[in-house]
Order: structure tokens, then sequence, then C-alpha cells
């Protein structure tokens, strides 16, 4: 069957364009049966083509390991019939950007519904119809033997994907099938491809819980560095996330933080290797920003008693760098800032304060728990 569909496939490229293929009425060349004048081999004879669509951001998982998955919408009357020989499905191809198609045991894809990343969540698209799950079926694009349940019937044709699934761009699949009616000389064979769109995730909503603003208070004299409370980040969303500090600014002297505090000073943020003097004044020589484990609730992101220290750019107007953190499905990262400083302070108390930006994504990879990593 590969070899086959992959005949075509490569007959069906655009010409200089070896990683895209023709679509729709641009398509000449087809997969036939044994039982066709072409014996197996490409041919012209275009088959019954048929149109459905469906969309990755209706899927979701309910209580009890429930699925809600697409169901395909038809362009259209004509649906394939009943009982249908299943010759075997694939992706079209549209460019190297586009993620591969692996079809999965609908059921399977359950188990990874929340903690599947954006690769495997993108790549692992299940397909039904009715009572069919096609991962059980065997194709033959020239000899097909098994049959699909109903495309319209007992739920009809739908499709499953996991939570992370994020790929923007509509992507097709080619479900071909076939009818046969009749025996000996009077064999007649029906070819069908079902173009299945999958539509592009366009929007997703992303929801954290995260304290802001977070005070601390300096002690010079007492100790030389201080630790906010003991916070939380939360992830709420059905995947997991990809936490980075995309960027760290002092507010400049005279502004406001997000509480309408007044700052009365700006503290430069240091790299973690320079050195501080404790005879000479805090404010002069900078602090150093990190995150440490929390000191009474869990360390969920097993830090320890590492600190993750946040590294100002070399060059000015470039982005820092500071921890990455992978947190999975409705778990939380335990942490606090804490911040070294010189023990020497003249003068009254001032306040000071800096804006965190933190970027949230989709991870890569799969996540199951809560990891901190330094950049």
């Amino acid at each position: 069957m590969a070899k086959t569909q992959a005949q075509a496939d490569i007959l069906n490229m655009v010409e200089g364009t070896p990683e895209t293929e023709r679509k729709g009425d641009a398509r000449v060349w087809y997969t036939s049966l044994n039982d066709e004048s072409t014996r197996g081999y490409p041919t012209f004879d275009k088959p019954v083509v048929l149109n459905v669509t469906v969309d990755p951001a209706e899927v979701s998982l309910a209580g009890w390991g429930y699925w809600v998955a697409s169901t395909g919408v038809w362009a259209g009357e004509t649906r394939p019939p009943d009982g249908a020989l299943y010759r075997g499905i694939h992706q079209v191809e549209q460019g190297e950007g586009q993620p591969k198609f692996i079809l999965p045991k609908s059921t399977k894809l359950i188990d990874y519904y929340y903690t599947y990343g954006s690769i495997n969540a993108n790549q692992n698209i299940g397909i039904a119809a009715g009572n069919t799950d096609f991962y059980n079926l065997t194709g033959s694009l020239t000899e097909p033997t098994e049959t699909i349940d109903s495309c319209t019937q007992r739920g009809g044709l739908r499709m499953f994907v996991t939570s992370a699934y994020n790929y923007p761009h509509d992507r097709t699949l080619i479900l071909e099938l076939a009818e046969k009616t009749g025996s000996g000389a009077n064999l007649a064979v029906t070819r069908y491809e079902v173009w299945i769109k999958v539509k592009g995730v366009t929007s997703k909503t992303l929801t954290v819980t995260m304290k802001t603003p977070v005070s601390i208070t300096l002690k010079p004299g007492v100790s030389s560095t201080a630790y906010t409370e003991d916070l939380v980040l939360s992830n709420n969303n059905t995947y997991p996330i990809e936490v980075t500090v995309s960027g760290v600014a002092a507010i400049p002297q005279g502004e406001s933080a997000s509480d309408g505090t007044v700052m009365d000073v700006a503290l430069k943020p240091i790299a973690s290797n320079v050195t501080i003097d404790d005879t000479k004044a805090l404010i002069g020589q900078g602090v150093k920003l990190g995150i440490a484990r929390p000191k009474e609730a869990s360390d969920t992101g097993a830090i320890g008693e590492e600190k993750l220290y946040y590294t100002p750019p070399a060059v000015e107007g470039a982005a820092g760098t500071w921890m990455k953190a992978d947190i999975g499905y409705n778990q939380g990262l335990g942490y606090r800032y804490f911040i070294d400083h010189s023990m020497l302070h003249i003068g009254p108390q001032q306040k000071f304060g800096f804006r965190i930006t933190y970027q949230f994504t989709i991870p890569e990879g799969d996540v199951s728990g809560v990891s901190v990593t330094a950049e």
C-alpha cells in the first residue's frame, strides 16, 4: 500500500515544489484496485471526491474519560456508503513545516489528553466512523478487505485530538474507500476519496494563576539576602504549559508599580558572578535577583537548594536569562523570589520595584509533572 500511495503522491507533486502535493481539481493521478483495468497502478480515472471538515477546537474530554469529538460537517449531500471497503488514510503534503500524521487508537489518546505537548498533539489525530476506529483497520489500496461502519450513523465521521493541539493552519487527510458491486464480468468498482479538512487553531486561551504584585523587604545590616513569601504559579489549562521569564526591568524613580506605589529609587539588576561589596552602599552597586524553593510549601519543581539567578543581558535592550519551567495540567510551581544585596544602606527607607515579564506557551515535549531549569 505504501509504495502504491507513494507513486501517486510523487506524480501529484507540484513541479518545482517537491514538498507540496496537488489538491482538489489540480490532482491528476489516483490509486486503483487490482480489480480495475489498471490493475492497481496509478490511474487518471477520478474517484468520487467528497469533502468534510472537522475542527480541533470542538474536541474535549468530559468527565469519566468520555470524548466529545469533532463531528464532520459535509459539503453537499453525497456520503460514502455504509460498509465501504477501507483502502487507507494519509495526509496531503503541504510543505516542510506541516506536522506528520500519526493515526492512533482514539481511546488511547484519552491517556495523553492532558500530557501531550505540541509535537505529539499535532501529530496524533484519531479518526472514526460510526463504530469503526480506523486504527483497528488494515488498509490496502489494491486489495481492500476490511470495511468501515458508517460515516452518517452512530456518530458519523469523527476526529479526536488532545488538548495541546495548536497547529495554526488547515491540513488535509485523504480517506480512501471503495465499493464493489456485481461479480465476474459484471464487477463494478467505485472509488471514493474523502477529503478531510482539519481546521487550523486560530486562537487558544491560556490561563494561569499567580500573585502580583509581590512584596519583599531588604534588611541591610541584618541579612544580605531577602525573600518573598511562598508563591505558587498554577496551570489552569487542560494542557501543559512552558513558562519563561522574558524580561526584567527596574521601575524608574518616580514611576508607580501596579498597585500604585511610587518608586523612590531604581535598583539595577546585576549578574550572579558579580561580587557585592558590603562596605559600599546597596543602591550604588545593584542587586542580584533570583528564584528559590518555597520555605514552607511543597517544592513541586524540585528546586532544592539551588538558586536560579537572573542574568542581565550583555547588550542594552537585549533579553536576559533566568529560568524555564514546565508545569503539567492542574499543577503548580512553588517558589520564592529572593534578592542578594549589600549589607550597607545609607539614608531612610526607600521603595523600589521590578517589572518581571513572563511568557507562557505550550511546550513541544510531553509534561506530566513540574520541572524547573536554569536558562
